[in-house]
């Protein structure tokens, strides 16, 4: 198979598996805000729970936010994962191009991603190469995105909170 069809094909998959990540973490980010928002928004009907219950309801909100903090950014680190496969594949493309890989550049190496899920994945030797270079500059452009969606998402979990706790009682 063609070396430029091979990376073509790793862009492709790996573009897509970006593009999948980003949607999940920003649908689930969206809908743990709309959460929060409906608690803000909404007439305290916690107000006259019983307080064992409603203890049992703010720890249960706590859980839920953490739940869904960890899952989101979760998701984003995985989508960073991926943009710097995306970034390595165009760079080794682009240099393909030019200059043909020598055997050991096609060597198959193994990539392992400290993640959750601990994966080992097989990729080109040149390609692995291209990770650690292309992930300091990927990582520059993504820490303002992933750090205002962290920030948003604990103030409004906070205000959210702060609204239950102050609004208990008759």
């Amino acid at each position: 198979m063609d070396r430029i069809v091979v990376i073509t094909s790793l862009l492709t998959a790996q573009g897509t598996y970006h593009n999948h990540k980003e949607r999940m973490a920003y649908n689930a980010a969206t809908l743990y805000m709309a959460g929060a928002t409906a608690l803000i928004l909404a007439p305290p009907f916690w107000q006259f729970y019983p307080k064992p219950a409603f203890v049992l309801f703010v720890v249960a909100l706590i859980a839920i936010a953490a739940i869904g903090f960890v899952y989101v950014r979760w998701q984003l680190r995985m989508r960073r994962i991926a943009a710097v496969r995306v970034s390595a594949c165009w760079n080794l493309a682009t240099i393909w191009l030019h200059t043909s890989p020598t055997p050991a550049d096609l060597e198959p190496s193994v990539e392992t991603v400290q993640s959750l899920h601990r994966s080992a994945l097989v990729f080109p030797k040149a390609l692995i190469e291209q990770f650690g270079p292309v992930g300091e500059i990927t990582d520059q452009g993504l820490r303002t995105s992933v750090f205002t969606t962290y920030l948003i998402m604990i103030a409004w979990a906070g205000v959210a909170i702060v609204r239950v706790l102050t609004s208990f009682g008759p």
